[in-house]
């Protein structure tokens, strides 16, 4: 099985009492397979959470989940489009990804910047040092209590997880 990462606030759906979204829709985002590979964790991670929720008696989380293209400038649409395809619209929409690491990594920012040299998304693109909206800032700060979520992990599983303010240069960024 290939490492994993979870991207955003997956950790607040587990830590966080249900009630702050009490009969609340929310929206999973996750990435197809790239790289050659047959699977993508982020897609296995976002339908167990579904399956998760779905079987629970009188749920008050509706979970809709959403697969992006892993393509530059697609994944964004594809997200936008997945929103408003919901007649109760989220007001939580979790981005979950995959990374070479084998932790859960809590994001603070989504960089305005696609930087992967010599690695193609599945369109065969590359971008190197490529501003993904000009004019705009380089760094956008996520507004999520990140470090009250990784204090309310339990400290034998703080070892698994860990706060990160940089998800790295593919197309993660594109869809913040």
């Amino acid at each position: 099985m290939k490492p994993w990462v979870i991207v955003a606030v997956v950790v607040q759906i587990f830590v966080f009492p249900l009630t702050v979204l009490a009969k609340e829709t929310l929206l999973l985002t996750a990435f197809e397979p790239f790289g050659g590979n047959s699977v993508n964790q982020s897609q296995e991670v976002a339908q167990t959470i579904k399956q998760i929720f779905n079987q629970k008696e009188n749920s008050e989380i509706d979970i809709q989940t959403c697969t992006l293209p892993v393509v530059y400038d697609k994944a964004a649409q594809v997200a936008m489009d997945c929103y408003q395809r919901i007649a109760s619209k989220p007001k939580t929409v979790v981005s979950l990804g995959e990374s070479g690491s084998c932790t859960i990594r809590l994001e603070t920012a989504a960089h305005n910047l696609d930087n992967s040299p010599g690695f193609p998304d599945n369109e065969g693109n590359i971008r190197e040092n490529h501003v993904i909206l000009p004019g705009l800032k380089s760094v956008e700060y996520f507004q999520l209590p990140v470090q009250v979520m990784y204090y309310s992990t339990p400290s034998e599983d703080r070892t698994r997880v860990s706060i990160s303010n940089n998800a790295g240069g593919f197309v993660c960024n594109n869809t913040a």
